[in-house]
This record gives structure tokens, C-alpha cells and sequence, in this order.
């Protein structure tokens, strides 16, 4: 997806498993994938996976402020994307950024660097949102990526309006930079 350089100002990526839904560990799970309720799937095992609903809101207003989503998942990408799309939330993100290594910082820098390469600018520091329910990673992401916010997921499902005005606050302070 290429964007102008002015449509868009920042970036959040959305971690999966413990963070867009329920279910620890996607890649564990056996495809094919079905529907057996709103935001709810089933494996061929009879495994369930329920997306957080707050989650999904998120992700959308995201994308009414101007801002790029991604995934950024440690998974095999087959098996989330199976989920993402049985799910019918797949469309609501820009890219994707999923992997079955745990480096999570060397694939969310692909997306940055594809970003560039396509909008002809990079995402400004600051302007760089990880949102995940665990912050093993942040540490290497920090030192590889530089200066990132990072939101805990469970903050945001607690307390989804406190969660929407750090975006939106974000988003105002990233309009304005650009390099």
C-alpha cells in the first residue's frame, strides 16, 4: 500500500497473541481456521481464539486519525494471517510484520524502511507506537530502533478512552514533524 507522504504522520504496530486476542499462541493452533462466533474462531482441534474487542477498536481509530498500522507478531505467518482474515480483520492493517523468530525489532525495522522506500520519508522518533502485553522485547527494539512509545496492551483494555487520547496525543504531536 503506498501512501503520500502527508496522509500519514505516524505508525503503530499491534502485537497478536495476548494483545489483538486471547489465544497465547497462534502458531500452535491447527489451521484450517472457522468462525463459530463474533470475533471468535476454532481450529480444527476445537480450539478457540477470541479477539479483544477494544483491540479492534483501536486498531480502527488508528486509521481515523491518518495513522499506518502493522502487525508485529512472533508466529508463523501463515497461521496468523489464516486468523487475521478468518477474523475479517486482516484489511485493517497496513502491513505486516510477522515472523516465526523472536527478533521482533529486525522485522518492525523492514516495515520502517519499506515505509520510506514507498512514501519517500521515514517515520520521525516518537512517532513510532508498539502496543503488546509483554515488554520482553522493548529492550532490543529500543537499542535497534531507537526512541519508540510503548503502551502495554492490558492498559488499553482496561481503559480503552485513556488508551485512545495517548494515540490521538501522538498523532497531534507527529502531524507537525516532518524531516
Amino acid at each position: 500500500m503506498k501512501k503520500k507522504s502527508k496522509e500519514y504522520s505516524f505508525i503503530v504496530f499491534f502485537d497478536l497473541d495476548g494483545t489483538m486476542w486471547t489465544h497465547l499462541d497462534v502458531s500452535a493452533m491447527k489451521p484450517p481456521f472457522r468462525l463459530v462466533g463474533e470475533g471468535m474462531i476454532m481450529d480444527s482441534k476445537g480450539e478457540k481464539l477470541r479477539l479483544y474487542p477494544e483491540m479492534v477498536e483501536l486498531v480502527k481509530y488508528v486509521k481515523e486519525l491518518g495513522g499506518l498500522t502493522s502487525t508485529l507478531s512472533w508466529n508463523y505467518q501463515s497461521h496468523a494471517l489464516s486468523a487475521l482474515e478468518t477474523l475479517g480483520i486482516n484489511g485493517l492493517f497496513d502491513y505486516h510484520a510477522i515472523r516465526p523468530t523472536p527478533d521482533k525489532y529486525s522485522y518492525m525495522r523492514e516495515v520502517l524502511e519499506k515505509i520510506e522506500e514507498e512514501c519517500g520519508r521515514r517515520i520521525p522518533p516518537g512517532c513510532i507506537v508498539y502496543i503488546d502485553d509483554r515488554e520482553i522485547h522493548l529492550e532490543e527494539i529500543l537499542e535497534n530502533i531507537g526512541e519508540i512509545v510503548f503502551i502495554r496492551a492490558d492498559k488499553c483494555r482496561n481503559n480503552i478512552e485513556k488508551c485512545r487520547e495517548s494515540i490521538k496525543a501522538i498523532a497531534d504531536k507527529c502531524r507537525g514533524i516532518r524531516d
